[in-house]
């Protein structure tokens, strides 16, 4: 299962606000991860850019590619949101919202869901987040695309709309805690 987007237009980021949504992802998630697991056994995520990971953007077409809570491939220089889009469907696997809507809906609904959810947070913070106009604009164009989308799917049932809508607030949250100063435009 591979979330993807296709974000071309958009004013590159520092490179200081990826390496600090890395550090801030390991701290927070460490401390999650060794209460549940043994530390021997834990993965940490991170963001890559490397010739691999070009290759496999260039295959999809896409602007970065989330594969898990643990893996994110970014293309050099991506868009603010863009980087918080991958980090938000991290934030998605790390707290169980894609099992468990592949669960109520089946893994089709669920890519569209995951890509509606992060879309929403996006629109809705994009003036406080600093997002440049092209990308606001993207990013509403992106959250009707996957509303039809959905709808050819039969629809978000209640109970996922309801899933999705409780988590948001605490992606944003973490997403604003993740990238602090950059998040607002600095």
């Amino acid at each position: 299962m591979l979330l993807r987007i296709r974000i071309i237009n958009g004013r590159p980021i520092h490179r200081a606000m990826i390496k600090r949504v890395v550090r801030c992802m390991r701290q927070d998630l460490r401390g999650y991860f060794h209460q549940r697991k043994r530390p021997e056994s834990v993965r940490l995520p991170n963001i890559y850019q490397d010739l691999e990971a070009r290759r496999f953007l260039n295959w999809q077409s896409a602007a970065a590619c989330c594969f898990s809570s643990e893996v994110i491939f970014v293309r050099r220089n991506p868009s603010r949101s863009t980087l918080l889009e991958e980090a938000g469907h991290a934030l998605q696997f790390h707290q169980g919202i894609y099992n468990d809507i592949v669960g109520l809906g089946g893994n089709m609904l669920a890519d569209v869901a995951m890509e509606y959810m992060i879309a929403r947070v996006l629109q809705q913070n994009a003036k406080r987040w600093g997002l440049p106009s092209v990308e606001r604009n993207e990013t509403s164009a992106r959250l009707r695309r996957f509303l039809s989308a959905a709808r050819k799917h039969g629809g978000l049932s209640w109970d996922i709309r309801l899933k999705l809508r409780r988590s948001e607030k605490s992606i944003m949250r973490k997403l604003e805690s993740w990238t602090g100063e950059f998040s607002k435009g600095g």
